[in-house]
């Protein structure tokens, strides 16, 4: 017993060493993932305001107007896709159900005979930008 009590001081100072070794690895390798990410979301702002600088900064723009099938038979159904950038305000004439101003969508049309759509995007300022495209109907 005596020996053991003069051996557990100087054993308690290499597991203590140690503990504090394993500690700074664990804390390193936080800090440096915590690093990482941070420098991710930085890179991920740059790419994002890159590519809204390159696709127009902050003006309206309708990046894509078309449809799934460009010729119809009568009663047929296709799909009518945009892609519109900026917009706070946007329709499609002839009116068309469940268009909103988002970065991509899609809605369903079933036009009787041949129609021309035209998707008009307007901005917060009130600069508006259209599209057109026929779809025909045999």
């Amino acid at each position: 017993m005596q020996t053991l009590r003069r051996i557990l001081p100087w054993l308690l100072i290499p597991i203590a060493l140690v503990a504090l070794y394993d500690g700074w690895i664990f804390y390193s390798r936080w800090h440096d993932a915590e690093e990482a990410k941070a420098r991710k979301v930085q890179q991920d702002g740059e790419a994002a305001k890159k590519f809204l600088d390159q696709a127009g900064g902050d003006e309206v723009k309708i990046v894509n107007f078309g449809a799934s099938d460009g010729v119809l038979r009568r009663g047929q159904h296709t799909n009518l896709c945009y892609t519109v950038k900026s917009a706070a305000q946007l329709r499609i004439e002839p009116e068309v159900q469940n268009v909103y101003p988002a970065y991509f969508n899609c809605v369903d049309i079933a036009p009787k005979k041949t129609t021309e759509y035209r998707l008009i995007a307007t901005d917060k300022a009130g600069k508006s930008v259209d599209a057109r495209i026929t779809i025909q109907v045999k």
